[in-house]
């Protein structure tokens, strides 16, 4: 499953680049037959860390639009995988969910940053908009990369849930 993300930035400490892409970007979904599910960026371009980085985080902006074709896609996946998904209600304010995994390959650095105690948060922004935030404490390793990207990998329930969040959404 794919979905459009229209802002990526990623700030990481330790690593002398931030990511960062041309919008709009497909965030992808899947997972290789069995949970985990992963959620993956790719392909990125590492860039200057900005001056004004204040801390190590990773934000992106999703598009839900068309909020009709999101939605079926959204039940697709979910049936296709046997996710329960939540009766349709009104989106709580902040998702927020642990993440098995935040991770990032650097392919320009050779470097893999991640982190196994990364938060995923996730609030409306908009009509048919979402702004998500990954924190937690991340660490850098050398390793011969080929892309760069950016990975989440969540449970099965907590997928289903972000996907129960994000139909909520669109309502």
């Amino acid at each position: 499953m794919l979905l459009t993300c229209t802002l990526v930035e990623a700030i990481f400490p330790g690593v002398p680049a931030a990511l960062e892409a041309a919008p709009p970007l497909s965030l992808s979904l899947d997972c290789h037959d069995r949970p985990p599910y992963i959620l993956r960026l790719a392909p990125l371009r590492a860039t200057p860390v900005p001056e004004e980085a204040a801390s190590e985080r990773i934000r992106l902006s999703l598009s839900l639009f068309p909020g009709e074709e999101v939605q079926a896609a959204l039940r697709a996946f979910a049936a296709l995988h046997s996710l329960p998904l939540a009766p349709p209600g009104a989106p709580e304010g902040v998702w927020e969910e642990p993440l098995i995994l935040a991770a990032s390959h650097l392919a320009e650095g050779r470097m893999f940053v991640f982190s196994e105690q990364a938060v995923l948060r996730c609030r409306r922004s908009g009509p048919l908009q979402v702004e998500c935030e990954v924190t937690g404490p991340f660490k850098a390793r050398r390793l011969p990369c080929q892309e760069t990207d950016i990975i989440l990998h969540l449970e099965a329930p907590a997928t289903a849930r972000l996907l129960s969040w994000l139909s909520a959404v669109i309502g």
